[in-house]
């Protein structure tokens, strides 16, 4: 791989890292968010724990595309 290619990949890597931040502070304010809403509240508590799983699921995508990255 050429120096440019290899610059472009670390440029790539480095805009990731700052979305996976801010993806698992949004993911820790919907869990908080979910820990304070009452009981009675099933469907909204519902949809938060939805919500919390798929944006889990994608942090995890983006933690394997920083490794990956790294890896190069």
């Amino acid at each position: 791989m050429n120096k440019q290619r290899r610059n472009s990949l670390e440029g790539i890597h480095d805009k990731l890292q700052p979305l996976f931040d801010e993806l698992e502070e949004i993911i820790n304010e919907e869990e908080s968010y979910k820990d304070n809403l009452p009981e009675n509240m099933e469907n909204r508590i519902s949809q938060a724990e939805d919500a919390i799983e798929t944006m889990n699921n994608a942090l995890s995508n983006l933690m394997d595309a920083i490794d990956a990255l790294e890896s190069l």
